[in-house]
Order: C-alpha cells, then structure tokens, then sequence
C-alpha cells in the first residue's frame, strides 16, 4: 500500500482549529508552523503555508472523506481535476526546514545597518537609524536616534522598529554631515552667509 501526502485548504484563519479537528477524527495531519516573536491571534506560532495543511492518505483507498463543517476545511487542492499528491520525500524536507527555523528562533523581522526606521515604543518614539542587528530574537536592535537635540545611541526590541520608505524624512543627512564646529562656529556651506548667497 502506498501512502502520499495531500493538501487541504482551510477556511481563512482556522488552520490550528483544522489541524485539531482532523487529528481527532483519526487523520495523520502535518501542520508545519514555526514560533513568532509577534503572536497572531493569540498564538504564539504562526502557520508556514497559511491556509494549507498536509493529511496523508493511503492510495488504496479510492473514496476521499468528505470534510465536516467542524473541519473548516474548504477540501482537497487539486491539480489538473485530480487530487494532488506529495511524496514523503518532500514532506520530510519541509519537517526539516520546520525544525531548523525554530532551531534558530523562529520568524522574526531582521534589519541592515544603514536602514532608516520608527521606533514605536511607549517610552521612546521617532525616526531612527539602525547602527547594529539584533543577534537573537531575544535581543535588541541597535539605533542612532535624536533625543533633546542630541543623536545618541540606543537599544530597542525589533518589535518596536518599523522600516520607513526612502521618501520619508529621516534623521541620516544629520548623523552624515555636521553644521557647527561648536560654539557658534558654522561648517562652510551653513548658516548665515550661506543663507544669504543662497
């Protein structure tokens, strides 16, 4: 008897509710899913084919079951009118891909010295500058960021960073370039003079 893998379709947002109700009713369901620093939903994993979930099903069989309302299946993907199938094989690699992403921490958002972001804390906001990535989920993203009139560094949790378009304003031609030399002494290219001949 040979047993492949078939894909079901949920209902949108009811892949942990299909994957629960499938499993009761005695189908070998994989779910594959991978944690999330940001829960969706209340959960603290999200799926990693959102809407589809794998059932194995053995090829002798020539009936497939038809799905309950309690399922919040849709049915079977198909391809070219027929059922698609998957082997083991491919299976057993997005299983691996599965483990390996939660290995490491999940899906979390990653950042590039250089990107122009929000912060979007409760104790700090404004637009900001990454210096230096988070090394973990776990770990803050590094920041330059304009605090009283002063660009001083700081420690913010990635999910209190949003990347902002390269047309929005940006705190960058003040960390690149200088105005003053200090105590009122303007930078050539700035200040009254260069006003004037302006």
């Amino acid at each position: 008897m040979i047993t492949d893998w078939r894909v079901v379709r949920t209902n949108p947002r009811s892949e942990f509710i299909c994957a629960d109700a499938l499993g009761r009713d005695g189908f070998d369901v994989f779910f594959p899913r991978v944690k999330s620093e940001m829960p969706r939903f209340g959960q603290l994993e999200m799926p990693f084919f959102p809407g589809y979930l794998f059932v194995k099903w053995p090829d002798s069989e020539n009936e497939y079951p038809t799905f309950q309302p309690r399922h919040r299946a849709q049915g079977w993907l198909t391809s070219g009118g027929e059922i698609a199938t998957l082997p083991d094989s491919v299976v057993e690699e997005l299983m691996h891909q599965c483990e390996e992403i939660n290995g490491t921490g999940g899906i979390w958002k990653r950042f590039k010295a250089g990107d122009r972001v929000e912060v979007i804390s409760k104790t700090i906001q404004g637009l900001a500058q990454v210096v230096d990535d988070a090394r973990s989920p776990n770990s803050p993203v590094t920041v330059l960021i304009e605090f009283m009139g002063r660009i001083v560094s700081a420690k913010v949790p990635w999910t209190d960073l949003q990347v902002v378009s390269d047309d929005a304003s940006s705190i960058r031609p003040r960390l690149l370039s200088r105005r003053t030399r200090g105590k009122g002494r303007w930078i050539r290219g700035y200040g009254d003079r260069a006003s004037a001949q302006a």
